[in-house]
């Protein structure tokens, strides 16, 4: 029964986790505006090329999309990528443009990156399965009154109710993560949201470093410009 319990508590901590990630990610504005721009410059790149200008969108997620390609694809005559490139846009159109993800954020995208809402369902499934022997071993094989039926009777009844509220908010969740994946153009049944949330816990760090390396440029070509006297740009 202590293990019961013990198991509860884990899979609710495991799916407030995938939770505050979904939440985390859905409620964010500067990661679509960046996909916003991702997009626009791709179309302009591939101007003159029919069977890809004019896209409406494009793979984000996995090993072959573009989140990951263009952090190792080289912007033409540089040795920046194209993550620098992309990021430096969202600068030029936003000059509050503070990045893509806080430290706070990207910790919620660590906490559910080792988590697979598939496996927690399984084992939600198990948990049941093993209730519903319970069950069957209570009502069925005519156990009389007694210390057993007096323990694990009231046990069987409490240990159902929570695992039925156990179930609807895993319901939810799953729910919230399909329309996080439908709402980035992606198939659920083809994109796990546990590799959304790696992703990303992979990529925000490099994103950050990117700015800080832009940033780091702007005030060089800012000094240069104190030094020639001319004014910064409003």
């Amino acid at each position: 029964m202590q293990r019961f319990d013990i198991n509860c508590d884990q899979i609710v901590s495991e799916l407030d986790r995938v939770s505050k990630a979904q939440t985390t990610l859905v409620s964010n504005t500067a990661f679509p505006f960046f996909l916003t721009m991702t997009l626009a410059v791709g179309n302009l790149m591939n101007q003159g090329n029919v069977k890809v200008a004019n896209a409406r969108g494009f793979k984000i997620w996995g090993p072959e999309g573009t989140l990951e390609k263009m952090q190792s694809v080289k912007v033409k005559d540089s040795q920046q990528t194209l993550l620098h490139f992309l990021l430096a846009e969202c600068v030029a159109q936003q000059p509050h443009f503070a990045g893509l993800f806080r430290k706070d954020e990207l910790e919620d995208f660590k906490g559910a990156a080792s988590l697979c809402i598939d496996e927690i369902t399984a084992f939600i499934k198990d948990l049941a399965s093993g209730l519903k022997v319970l069950k069957e071993t209570l009502d069925e094989r005519g156990i009389p009154d007694g210390k057993f039926r007096e323990v694990l009777g009231p046990f069987q009844r409490s240990a159902l109710e929570r695992l039925t509220g156990i179930t609807m908010m895993r319901n939810q969740i799953e729910n919230q993560l399909t329309e996080m994946v439908h709402a980035f153009g992606d198939d659920r049944e083809k994109c796990n949201p546990k590799e959304i949330f790696t992703q990303l816990h992979r990529f925000g760090p490099r994103a950050h470093a990117v700015m800080t390396e832009l940033a780091v440029e702007a005030a060089k070509e800012e000094k240069k410009r104190e030094k020639a006297g001319y004014a910064s740009p409003p």
